[in-house]
């Protein structure tokens, strides 16, 4: 059994909903000890749904503050990957 990775990927809805204040604890806790990794395709998508759809744009500053302390992999990089499996 291989052991657990040091890499966290982070999605919209977490980035959301830490960003709300919910479970901004448990992702706080969990980049002590991980590597937070997201994509910008995520960040974008997030940053769409708390502007239009959350309809509170003041929380972006937020955001950005939270996906300052990650990595952000542009989803480009995936291409040569997801070609090589057959996923494009």
């Amino acid at each position: 059994m291989r052991p657990p990775s040091s890499t966290l990927v982070v999605d919209a809805a977490i980035l959301i909903a830490a960003v709300r204040g919910r479970s901004s604890g448990a992702l706080i806790e969990a980049a002590r000890s991980a590597n937070l990794v997201t994509t910008d395709r995520v960040v974008q998508e997030a940053r769409r749904r708390i502007a239009l759809g959350l309809k509170q744009p003041e929380l972006i500053e937020v955001l950005d503050a939270l996906i300052g302390e990650m990595t952000i992999v542009p989803v480009a990089a995936f291409g040569p990957m997801l070609i090589e499996e057959g996923q494009l």
